[in-house]
């Protein structure tokens, strides 16, 4: 794994300090830092934050763009700030910080890693819900997968898939995700290649 692009205490765009000397997600393009907002409004119980540092721009462009246009979309974690660090090179966007993924819940917390039928339910009907939401923005995320799920609140510490805190499921890691519609009915081309004149128009 390469090193971490930050170090545990620093501060980030004067504003978001890292804890812990090792990112909490790892991925093929960024790493994935806990942290915590100097801005909060309070002092002594200061807001956490998850801050994704790519290692050069290979999806952030994308990512930020997709994130800033599902703001407000259910299951989508909020933008926080974005910027860059080591000179430039390495983009960062600071989110909501959200809890431990339906893989590792899976894999950790649940007997005979398997849901029950009632569990299975819920997250199927969740991520309808946030589904739907995207793609009511013109947005398909393209890589839905158990570890792209996460539990929300920040929570999943009292080890209970049921718990309040993670009672709401978030979609995750927007890198490849893409714009399909670009308004008035019309879809970008490159999800039908045999449309000549660059857009094709939805059917009624």
């Amino acid at each position: 794994m390469p090193p971490p692009l930050v170090r545990d205490g620093e501060t980030i765009g004067n504003r978001f300090k890292i804890q812990g000397a090792k990112p909490i997600g790892v991925g093929q393009f960024a790493q994935v830092f806990r942290a915590i907002d100097l801005e909060s409004p309070s002092s002594s119980n200061p807001s956490a934050v998850a801050v994704k540092i790519e290692f050069e721009d290979k999806t952030h462009s994308r990512e930020l763009k997709a994130l800033n246009d599902l703001q407000g979309c259910v299951g989508v974690c909020d933008v926080v700030a974005s910027g860059a660090v080591s000179g430039g090179k390495s983009p960062y966007i600071v989110m909501s910080l959200v809890g431990e993924n339906l893989a590792s819940v899976r894999a950790s917390r649940v007997r005979d890693a398997t849901h029950t039928q009632s569990t299975t339910g819920w997250i199927g009907a969740q991520m309808l819900d946030i589904l739907r939401g995207i793609h009511e923005r013109g947005y398909v995320h393209r890589d839905v997968k158990p570890s792209n799920v996460t539990l929300g609140g920040g929570g999943g510490s009292n080890g209970n898939l049921d718990a309040a805190a993670d009672r709401q499921l978030f979609l995750i890691d927007m890198g490849v995700t893409k714009k399909f519609e670009i308004g008035g009915g019309a879809f970008f081309s490159h999800w039908f290649p045999y449309d000549p004149d660059g857009v094709v128009n939805a059917a009624p």
